[in-house]
């Protein structure tokens, strides 16, 4: 654990800073330009990072990419806010 983490902790450190600016770049930009902070900007936020991380490998890259953006965005918000679809749902019911 210890080679690993001195080998490859650097680099995926860095990966890692990346994305969370990409995302909080966009989610800003959204939050500026809509003036709504809601879970839509960063659904899209999570979507445009995974494109435009992967933007240099092509476009089937990017839309892998973006649906892992926008899947791993989802299931951060499902379990963050899985207080808020409860309540939606029971009021559907």
């Amino acid at each position: 654990i210890v080679n690993f983490v001195g080998k490859r902790g650097s680099a995926t450190g860095q990966i890692m800073g990346a994305l969370v600016t990409l995302f909080s770049v966009y989610n800003t930009i959204f939050y500026y330009t809509r003036n709504v902070d809601d879970e839509f900007n960063s659904v899209i936020s999570g979507s445009l990072t995974g494109i435009t991380y992967r933007s240099p490998h092509g476009l089937r890259a990017m839309a892998k990419g973006g649906a892992i953006g926008l899947g791993l965005t989802l299931v951060f918000l499902g379990y963050t806010r899985s207080d808020m679809f409860l309540t939606s749902y029971k009021k559907s019911a």
